[in-house]
């Protein structure tokens, strides 16, 4: 009997493995993989637990239909920055392709998060990572799906050591696995470094592939992954025609970031599109993106582009309005990231009629770019390829047409993060034997195998995804709703550099008002006088005096920011 038990034992230990946390597994054969920090991950765990970013995590929901299990906790943002989502509205709907839908955010609700004050919607990127929570979470493996910067140091240290384990790293911006010496670690201080001259730029299909081969090493089942890359691939040709069309008709689209100072005053800084994974499929699947100017090392967009710069006509003086006919770049469709977002309300065109007259904008030629923001995948790229594919349908030429440049935007030169890309001002042409073809064939090798099966019921996924944004009457319902203010509506405080800055430059249409403005205000202290001496009608005189609203906005609208404090609409006086 102690022989047989003895053996028995000896059994059960050659099927399971321990942990260090005396946790037990069913033990496999042993699996590698390579991240692209060239560093060499093992395990013989069936599904090692990890941790990931919200992001990661609905990645690998997009990608493979994971039921959350196997994750131990999440961080970060479970919105994209400066959405206006609220995960406690029951009637919440996604406003931008990348925000995450009901089923999604109930997934992210159901598995512990290490950043509890990260599961709304905010303008920032979320720090907050509570590293004893995350230790005593008992993580086999750390995934770090990113840009490289975020959450590095002595945070992903304290955890790291205590697993046993390094983190495992996948690029979104460099085909890394492919360059050795473009991203090394640091276990010492665990962070990466980037060297750009051996790099070469990633887009969304290259991120997906490397996410496909992980959950092979991390034993994760693909659950209706051929279905989601065929959508993704209808989705990736629509958008091919779209962006051919969009040459013919010479429309030009770039990437801006701006910021607009105290004085409301605008400072645009443009976006190399090779430095995002979003922006490199767009160009790859032939969208006319100006590229612009670098420093003298290649490696950086460093334009400044000042307002007074950007409307190229104007004399120093003058009106915005009256010289607007040209800009800097002819720019048709801006891309956006979300914290600078234009959301077309009233407030925001009024902003843009007295400080920043811009064509494209003042006809809500805008689209959002999700700077380091929303899963990975091919339902994410599907959502954004779509969304894309209706703007440039939509977008109509606001300057004269200008030549693209002729050149293969998929060939490794074109693709050196250093020195490829084009010069300030350039778009690519639209090629069609130059068009990235992992985006329309559909290949069965980029799912990289592993155990894949199709689901037999419908819940897994939501179907009919439509983000609000692309429904103008419902889009100005939600704005209206949640009550938002970006950074294109004034607060108090700058409205007397506003008025400043009005009184300086404010032309005839200005003086007009102005006039208006002094004559009503001499009658209601004429009426108020009257009703004074007559001794009644005093509430009547006091009500009579409080009108500042412009007409051009509806009475009574006032706009919020995150701390809750209302915000009265600009004023013109």
């Amino acid at each position: 009997m102690k022989l047989l038990l003895s053996a028995s034992s000896l059994l059960l230990s050659s099927l399971t493995i321990s942990s260090t946390y005396g946790q037990t597994y069913p033990k496999v054969t042993q699996r590698t993989f390579v991240d692209d920090a060239g560093i060499t991950h093992t395990t013989r765990k069936a599904n090692p637990k990890i941790i990931c970013s919200a992001r990661t995590a609905l990645s690998l929901l997009h990608q493979f239909g994971l039921d959350g299990s196997q994750i131990a906790g999440t961080y970060g943002n479970y919105f994209p920055r400066g959405s206006i989502g609220n995960m406690n509205d029951p009637s919440y709907q996604p406003y931008w392709p990348v925000d995450p839908t009901q089923h999604e955010l109930e997934f992210l609700k159901g598995i512990p998060t290490f950043s509890p004050s990260c599961y709304h919607a905010k303008n920032s990127k979320c720090d907050e990572l509570d590293v004893i929570k995350a230790k005593d979470a008992a993580p086999d493996k750390w995934v770090y799906i990113g840009n490289s910067n975020w959450h590095t140091g002595s945070e992903m240290k304290e955890i790291t050591d205590s697993m046993g384990n390094l983190p495992i790293f996948i690029s979104t911006h460099y085909e890394a696995d492919k360059n050795p010496g473009c991203i090394t670690y640091n276990q010492d201080t665990a962070t990466y470094t980037t060297n750009k001259s051996k790099c070469k730029a990633r887009s969304l299909i290259d991120v997906i592939k490397r996410t496909n081969q992980l959950a092979n090493f991390l034993g994760i089942s693909k659950v209706d992954i051929a279905k989601d890359q065929r959508k993704m691939c209808d989705a990736a040709s629509e958008l091919s025609d779209a962006a051919a069309s969009a040459q013919q008709r010479g429309i030009r689209v770039m990437t801006i970031n701006p910021t607009i100072s105290n004085d409301n005053s605008v400072t645009l800084y443009p976006v190399d599109p090779l430095a995002d994974p979003f922006l490199r499929s767009y160009e790859e699947l032939g969208v006319p993106i100006i590229h612009p100017e670098k420093d003298e090392s290649g490696q950086f967009s460093t334009e400044v582009i000042s307002s007074k710069e950007w409307f190229s006509d104007c004399q120093p003086g003058q009106m915005f309005q009256n010289c607007n006919s040209n800009a800097y770049y002819p720019v048709d469709l801006w891309l956006v990231e979300g914290r600078r977002f234009f959301f077309n309300t009233p407030e925001e065109q009024y902003f843009l009629e007295t400080f920043f007259p811009d064509k494209a904008l003042l006809n809500n030629q805008i689209a959002h770019w999700p700077l380091n923001d929303g899963p990975i995948s091919y339902t994410s790229a599907a959502r954004s390829f779509e969304e894309m594919t209706r703007k440039l349908n939509e977008a109509v030429r606001q300057y004269d047409t200008t030549q693209c440049t002729n050149t293969d935007v998929t060939s490794s030169a074109f693709l050196d993060s250093q020195f490829g890309g084009l010069k300030g001002g350039e778009y690519a042409c639209f090629n069609k034997e130059k068009i990235q073809l992992d985006y329309l064939q559909c290949n069965i090798i980029d799912l990289a195998g592993g155990n894949q099966m199709e689901s037999t019921y419908t819940e897994k996924k939501e179907s009919g995804f439509q983000p609000v944004i692309s429904n103008p009457v419902m889009a100005q319902k939600t704005i209206s709703k949640q009550n938002k203010k970006s950074m294109w509506i004034a607060d108090k405080n700058n409205r007397n550099n506003r008025n400043n800055r009005n009184s300086r430059n404010s032309g005839p249409s200005v003086a007009i008002i102005a006039v208006i403005t002094v004559s009503v205000i001499i009658f209601c202290v004429f009426v108020f006088i009257l009703v004074a001496y007559c001794v009644c009608w005093k509430n009547a005189a006091s009500t009579t005096i409080d009108k500042s609203h412009i007409e051009s906005i509806e009475e009574g609208t006032t706009t919020s920011i995150t701390d809750g404090d209302e915000k009265d609409l600009p004023i013109m006086t």
